[in-house]
């Protein structure tokens, strides 16, 4: 099943549960967009991290509310697609901040 059909029985899911996702439906749709232009068949870590930088830029917020409303589809959708894995993202080697934004998160321990 193609990421957009998983994406819209996501969004169906979501809302048959009363949340308003109309945001979420945008930044979701432009994402599985990106991931079938360049040929992605998996949702993981490096293709959001891809994504996220080809974005306009924005400030640490709106890319923390884009992290989270992929995040979610992940791990929705890892329970139909085992390769389907956003856990690497919480690390903070892998964040596309600043030494220092990176170094705040140092202390960050996964369990």
């Amino acid at each position: 099943m193609s990421l957009a059909s998983q994406l819209d029985r996501y969004l169906a899911v979501r809302r048959s549960l009363g949340y308003d996702l109309r945001t979420s439906e945008r930044v979701l749709r432009r994402f599985i967009r990106f991931a079938d232009d360049t040929g992605a068949k998996h949702v993981d870590p490096d293709l959001f991290l891809r994504w996220d930088a080809s974005q306009p830029i924005a400030g640490s917020s709106t890319r923390s509310a884009r992290l989270g409303m992929v995040r979610l589809f992940a791990l929705w959708l890892s329970s139909v697609d085992p390769w389907a894995d956003m856990f690497d993202l919480l690390r903070p080697d892998r964040c596309h901040g600043t030494q220092d934004q990176r170094s705040a998160g140092a202390g960050y321990r996964r369990p």
